[in-house]
């Protein structure tokens, strides 16, 4: 007779938390490669953040402007 075949559950893909294991500073939340904040000189860093925006000219961005970015580079937008 018939018999019914069991449906294995579908994996799921874990999502990064962090991109790539970058370091992002918790104070001016720029991304850092050493062991020390280029802008802030602070040394208390954070894995896990959200979202990035690159700040060219931090004279004339008005994105810069409103999340108070004084220095050119690579930031995060969310840092916990």
């Amino acid at each position: 007779m018939g018999q019914k075949k069991i449906k294995k559950p579908k994996k799921r893909l874990k999502r990064k938390r962090n991109k790539m294991g970058k370091k992002v500073c918790k104070k001016c939340r720029i991304f850092v490669k050493g062991d020390n904040c280029p802008v802030c000189k602070g040394n208390q860093f954070s894995t896990n953040w959200q979202g990035r925006v690159n700040i060219l000219d931090a004279d004339k961005s008005m994105i810069a402007e409103k999340l108070g970015i004084k220095v050119k580079g690579e930031y995060s937008i969310k840092v916990r």
